[in-house]
């Protein structure tokens, strides 16, 4: 069976498809950011970004992923996390691994702009370049961030 015209517009190739979705970069990096997502953070913060109470916390509506400036949620995929933190009321004490050696500045860029515009959440893209100054300036750490040691980072700079 063939299908209706009436229905079905047959195209020749992806081209003509592509042709009629206008570009958008910010879609392009929400999706790798997804894909990302799928590799790196599913497996401990859930298809729907819920986490795994009580050792992992929710990205959904978490404070430090909904900050304006992302300083934070950088420091914590490039360096890891250890020790208690506090997330939307509820104490979680667990570890996140380093990602920084595994990921690219752009992976890391995507994934949290995927995690900021994800479930709900409404913060803005991280800038790749904002993850590669952070990247350089926080190299010679050797250990995992802690939620005190994060507070101290000076936002909006």
């Amino acid at each position: 069976g063939g299908f209706n015209p009436l229905v079905y517009q047959r195209y020749h190739s992806t081209n003509e498809l592509t042709a009629l979705v206008p570009y958008d970069p910010a879609k392009e990096a929400f999706n790798k950011g997804l894909a990302a997502y799928g590799t790196y953070c599913l497996a401990c913060h859930q298809p729907t970004g819920g986490g795994n109470p009580p050792l992992i916390p929710p990205l959904v509506g978490a404070e430090w992923v909904m900050e304006s400036d992302p300083a934070r949620i950088i420091r914590i995929v490039l360096g890891g996390l250890q020790g208690p933190i506090e997330v939307k009321g509820q104490t979680y004490n667990s570890a996140m691994p380093p990602w920084g050696p595994s990921m690219t500045d752009e992976q890391i860029a995507h994934v949290l702009t995927y995690v900021r515009q994800a479930w709900g959440n409404t913060a803005s893209a991280v800038p790749v370049e904002q993850v590669a100054k952070i990247r350089e300036e926080t190299a010679s750490r050797a250990t995992p961030w802690t939620a005190p040691e994060l507070l101290q980072v000076p936002l909006g700079q």
